[in-house]
């Protein structure tokens, strides 16, 4: 009687720790999840470039860096969808993904529809 207790306890045990294991794993994707805080943290849009610089001459600026931080706040809350673009500052703005292109040009109205010509 004792062994079959132990037996269905460590049976037990046993699939609790399987479903534990597992449950973590296989929701899991490769994509990288974006720090709501700040875009320069790992897997924001800014990640890694936040301490390096901008510019092309490889200066680094502590004020460039206080920068780069304090818009990556506002940048990571635009891509959250919490700020809009006119909420983000302008001096930010140039981080922001560009507009998508108005297509103008003459309007077409509406006109009745041909009938065929009599046979």
């Amino acid at each position: 009687m004792k062994k079959r207790i132990a037996l269905y306890l460590t049976l037990c045990l046993l699939l609790i720790v399987s479903v534990v294991v597992l449950i973590p794993t296989s929701a899991q994707d490769n994509t990288p999840t974006p720090d709501p805080n700040n875009a320069c943290n790992p897997g924001g849009a800014m990640a890694g470039k936040c301490n390096s610089g901008f510019h092309a001459d490889g200066k680094i600026s502590p004020a460039e860096i206080e920068w780069a931080w304090k818009c990556g706040w506002y940048i990571a809350r635009y891509y959250a969808g919490t700020f809009t673009r006119d909420q983000v500052p302008d001096e930010c703005s140039s981080l922001l993904p560009g507009l998508p292109q108005q297509v103008t040009g003459p309007t077409v109205e509406a006109t009745e529809t041909a009938t065929p010509p009599p046979k």
